[in-house]
């Protein structure tokens, strides 16, 4: 399976400002990258073949898997003085917070490539305590009003209603 460590040039397209991914599900997926990740990567692209890995590897394996991409990142976790993190819990960093922040829980599920809506919000949408009483303040039916029976009205006719 070749998952975004093992991403070749071939595979990015600058000018849409995306990759091309082959990962969960075993299907492909394209996912966007912002400007500045373009940008960079533009500079970096001249002499490159469209068969190079975008990120090259000294490992035995000849190409990069998950545990190559957890060790890089705990020596840089290491070299910042910061929490030890891998390559999952960045995925679920990023889905958490996307759509904490209001993100649409379709494209999320897309960036993902969960099968199906509700993988996505079993696995990352998590509520709080506090979330949970705001909600309730913010959308209860009879917030500030006080419960009493209705008053009776008289239409034209001298009905009441």
């Amino acid at each position: 399976m070749m998952g975004s460590t093992s991403l070749t040039w071939g595979k990015v397209n600058l000018d849409g400002c995306e990759i091309t991914v082959f990962g969960k599900g075993s299907k492909w997926r394209r996912i966007p990258i912002s400007s500045e990740v373009r940008d960079f990567l533009t500079e970096l692209r001249p002499g490159h073949d469209d068969s190079e890995l975008l990120i090259p590897t000294e490992s035995k394996k000849g190409k990069w898997d998950n545990s190559d991409a957890n060790k890089m990142i705990a020596r840089l976790c290491r070299r910042a003085g910061i929490k030890r993190y891998s390559c999952h819990q960045f995925r679920h960093f990023f889905a958490t917070h996307t759509l904490k922040a209001g993100a649409r829980l379709k494209v999320v599920q897309e960036l993902l490539g969960h099968a199906s809506a509700s993988i996505t919000l079993d696995f990352y949408d998590h509520t709080t305590e506090e979330e949970i009483r705001k909600t309730h303040e913010t959308f209860a039916p009879l917030l500030g009003e006080v419960l009493k029976p209705k008053e009776n009205k008289e239409d034209s006719n001298g009905k009441s209603t």
